[in-house]
């Protein structure tokens, strides 16, 4: 059955090239993004899954949405899940900034709680359920922040 194992094996790590390939943003993502960059925000991305800080570069790249990060933190690199209260100390020393100057925007409620209940402002992405500050329906509404402008990076959950 060794060779069943290594036929799933090699199915499996074509199946997650595939993924890498057809990465793609949301809808409206790089349009956004650009329209932010060009009023001055700060950018980061904050990475919850099991890609290093590389991969992620190269994805990002691959997307075309790169250049509009000051700061990429992948949840591996700040030793705790960002379901975590101490995950949020970690990216707010990574970022230098205190909590009240970064907008979190994400689509899973779990993590836009935590970032809530940490005093950084939760913004929920179609997921209007969450607990958050601010509920969006469209990236384009992200225009009408205009206090993020003037306060620091944004962080954005992929």
């Amino acid at each position: 059955h060794a060779g069943q194992v290594d036929e799933i094996c090699a199915a499996g790590r074509s199946h997650w090239r595939q993924l890498e390939i057809e990465q793609r943003t949301f809808p409206q993502t790089a349009l956004a993004l650009a329209d932010l960059a060009q009023r001055g925000w700060r950018m980061g991305l904050l990475v919850y899954g099991p890609l290093s800080a590389n991969e992620t570069r190269r994805q990002l790249d691959r997307m075309g949405i790169l250049r509009h990060f000051e700061h990429l933190i992948c949840s591996g690199e700040i030793d705790a899940t960002l379901t975590e209260q101490r995950a949020w100390t970690g990216v707010l020393d990574q970022l230098g900034v205190p909590a009240e100057s970064v907008g979190y925007l994400a689509h899973d409620d779990r993590l836009l709680s935590t970032a809530h209940a940490f005093g950084v402002t939760a913004m929920a992405y179609q997921c209007s359920h969450a607990r958050a500050d601010l509920h969006l329906r469209e990236l384009r509404e992200l225009r009408e922040l205009p206090s993020f402008a003037h306060c620091g990076p944004a962080m954005q959950a992929a």
